[in-house]
């Protein structure tokens, strides 16, 4: 990312305009960082804490804040001595996406910044509030790194996490457990929801609760995919690329067995990630990458 310049001005706010002001658009759980910065390194006040950064917006007239989000949370909920003012750097922008350059610029500085913290700053910006154990961990990462083939520095979840944000919302109402979604799991629930949304729930609720059925037909998709959970399980498979693409493919077919009514007697066949998100007009990349999310 290129260093932002814009002009700045200092001026001497109250503690409590500061806690009012908006937060970034992109800002990640607040409230988790507090906790584990209430043990660190905000577990005392600090001359250093009066000072803070901001970006006021000229395309929409607001100011948000840069920095500073968690000790707001934590001067608002009494749990941090709040300095008797601040002095608040402001820098003036012209565009939203200005704010939110600027923002990531912080944000680099922050060592404890964690992909987690980066997720959930997207889900903020597309305006998901997520409750449930697995839309919140770090493990939806993973599956959606893995779906559109960005590694490492490559993937952005405000980039590549737009296109699942309405599945995301569907499978964050149900409150499945994290424990039962490994990164394949949570990559063909992902993909699978994407097609056929609802339909598509009520096969991974089935599964979730081991309501799968094993008779002299063979196994129905809800059972292929628990035993394959359970020998993944058992042989550590699950954290590796290439089994992460092989899981995911098998449960794919499993999920379209269930569907067509069709039982497996055999090992399961693998259906391709690609053909599947073709084959389903699925859109897993942004149509055009805009600036501000690079």
């Amino acid at each position: 990312m290129h260093n932002l310049e814009f002009n700045k001005t200092v001026e001497v706010w109250t503690v409590e305009q500061w806690i009012e002001m908006d937060d970034n658009p992109i800002q990640r759980n607040t409230e988790d960082r507090a906790v584990r910065a209430s043990r660190k390194h905000l577990q005392k006040s600090s001359v250093t804490h009066s000072t803070v950064f901001a970006a006021s917006c000229a395309e929409n007239g607001r100011t948000y804040k840069l920095d500073g989000h968690t000790r707001a949370y934590l001067w608002r909920t009494g749990k941090l001595a709040p300095p008797e003012n601040l002095h608040v750097v402001i820098h003036h922008v012209d565009k939203l996406e200005d704010v939110i350059n600027l923002y990531k610029q912080f944000d680099n500085k922050d060592a404890a910044e964690s992909a987690t913290d980066r997720l959930h700053g997207a889900y903020r910006y597309f305006g998901l509030s997520a409750k449930s154990g697995l839309v919140r961990m770090g493990g939806i990462n993973s599956a959606i790194s893995f779906i559109t083939k960005t590694r490492g520095f490559q993937y952005d979840p405000l980039v590549h996490a737009e296109k699942f944000i309405p599945a995301l919302e569907l499978i964050d109402e149900v409150g499945f457990s994290k424990a039962q979604f490994s990164t394949p799991f949570i990559a063909a629930l992902l993909l699978s929801v994407l097609a056929d949304g609802q339909e598509a729930i009520g096969f991974w609720k089935r599964y979730a609760n081991d309501e799968g059925i094993k008779d002299e037909r063979g196994r129905d998709g809800v059972q292929a995919a628990v035993e394959l959970r359970h020998k993944a399980r058992a042989e550590g498979r699950s954290s590796y690329a290439a089994e992460i693409r092989a899981i995911t493919e098998q449960l794919l077919t499993a999920y379209g067995a269930f569907k067509k009514g069709h039982y497996v007697k055999r090992h399961l066949n693998r259906t391709a990630v690609e053909n599947y998100i073709k084959n389903n007009n699925i859109v897993v990349m942004p149509e055009k990458t805009n600036d501000n999310k690079n």
